[in-house]
This record gives structure tokens, C-alpha cells and sequence, in this order.
């Protein structure tokens, strides 16, 4: 976020997007999410507003295997697990709709 500071001190064109969900799901309970959804205290509030969390779709590419399906599906597949996980674990609200790439991809438009 420093980096962005310099082009955008009060960080009005900053979106922060926090990927890689999926292997966080064993550490979050429903005693921490909404804190890490918080960045533990670390995000300023003029960027948590603008704050999106999500899994993207990976597979094995040590050896040059390409995408093994439909990437729209997969997105939505990661997006609607990321939601599941996230509410299993009792997300406040007000930090679900930063959950997934559907919710990344409604405030972008």
C-alpha cells in the first residue's frame, strides 16, 4: 500500500485485492473472519471499503498443462465456494459482498 500512496496519497482510485482465499480457509473461524477480513487492523478504512477478498481458479502448470475447463465456470465455481466458506465460518454482512470475484467483478462495473 506504500507503493500506492505515492501515486494516490488519499487513496481514492485504490482498490485492494486480496486473492488466494482458498488457502486461508483453515486458518479463519468464526472467531477471527471478520477481523482478518479487516486485515487484522492493518487496512486503512478509506481503502476497506474498497476491499475485495476471492480465490481464483489454479491448476498444475509444471507441465505445460493449460486450463483444464471452462474458466468462466471455474471463477464461478471458486466464487460461490468462497461465499459458502466464509459464511460457514458466520462473515459479518457488511464483509460479504467483498467476498468472491462476482462481487470484485459487480463493483467494477
Amino acid at each position: 500500500l506504500g507503493r500506492c500512496k505515492r501515486f494516490d496519497p488519499q487513496h481514492r482510485r485504490t482498490i485492494l485485492v486480496r486473492n488466494k482465499l482458498d488457502k486461508y480457509y483453515g486458518d479463519l473461524h468464526s472467531s477471527n473472519i471478520n477481523q482478518w477480513m479487516e486485515g487484522m487492523g492493518d487496512i486503512p478504512p478509506e481503502i476497506l471499503k474498497k476491499t475485495y477478498t476471492m480465490s481464483l481458479p489454479h491448476w498444475d502448470t509444471s507441465q505445460g498443462q493449460s486450463c483444464p475447463g471452462d474458466f468462466g465456470k471455474m471463477l464461478r465455481e471458486r466464487a460461490a465456494a468462497d461465499l459458502t466458506q466464509t459464511r460457514e465460518r458466520n462473515i459479518s454482512a457488511k464483509f460479504e459482498k467483498m467476498v468472491g470475484f462476482d462481487n470484485f467483478s459487480q463493483f467494477m462495473e
